[in-house]
């Protein structure tokens, strides 16, 4: 299990190393004698004639030369432009720390759909440590509180976990699941689009129960123990479409 959570935690970072590295915020710029500045990508230049860029969305304009002052490629984006897409699907995978009296630790998938309201909602999956090992299942609501590149924002996950352990020891134990929830506030950077970092910092609750089993005399005895887990939590996740 150790080398279970030593993989996903190495292909999480890989993930997001490899889809920063994909996000190059940087786009051609043709710059109007209006002042007037579009962004996009330069499908065709006709010098003399016109300036042909296709936009955010596939919209494709001509712009007459006449009209062009100047024209950029690759230009960087500012901070400000980096605006995320006002709906759509939304996948975040993420890695989560969960500190108390003991530290735990998971690895969660969310898909949700992000309203043109900043609000977004959908189910996550995952594989998580306690106790024992889990699978959480649970929904997602999330809202930014700002539009723009940077924005803080506020979440809240309720569910239900799964166990994935069965009595190791050899005896007659026997594990069950139980209701999770987990409520905080995180900040998320945009780089591109709807693709973005995102770290949070809350509250994370769940419950296991745990049926002992013992064999005495030829009699099963059996004892029932539930364990609450009230931890803080940290998590650092990658959005992208």
């Amino acid at each position: 299990m150790r080398n279970l959570r030593i993989v996903l935690s190495v292909y999480f970072i890989l993930l997001m190393m490899n889809g920063l590295r994909a996000q190059s915020n940087k786009s051609d710029a043709v710059y109007l004698t209006n002042g007037s500045i579009l962004r996009g990508k330069i499908i065709e230049n006709a010098v003399g004639n016109y300036v042909k860029i296709e936009m955010v969305g596939s919209s494709i304009l001509v712009i007459p030369e006449k009209e062009v002052d100047h024209i950029i490629l690759r230009e960087s984006i500012p901070l400000k432009k980096r605006e995320d897409k006002p709906q759509g699907i939304e996948v975040l995978p993420a890695i989560s720390f969960y500190g108390g009296s003991k530290f735990n630790s998971g690895f969660t998938a969310v898909t949700s759909y992000r309203f043109p309201f900043r609000l977004s909602a959908g189910a996550g999956i995952g594989v998580e440590w306690f106790n024992v090992a889990g699978l959480p299942v649970f929904a997602d609501i999330r809202y930014s509180i700002l539009k723009g590149g940077i924005t803080p924002y506020v979440y809240t996950q309720a569910g239900y976990s799964l166990p994935l352990a069965s009595n190791p020891t050899g005896d007659y134990s026997t594990y069950y699941g139980g209701p999770l929830f987990a409520c905080g506030v995180g900040l998320r950077k945009n780089f591109s689009n709807r693709n973005a970092f995102v770290f949070s910092l809350g509250y994370r609750f769940q419950q296991m129960r745990t049926d002992y089993g013992y064999y005495w005399y030829s009699q099963t005895y059996d004892t029932e123990r539930y364990d609450k887990f009230n931890r803080f939590a940290f998590t650092l996740g990658f959005i992208f479409d």
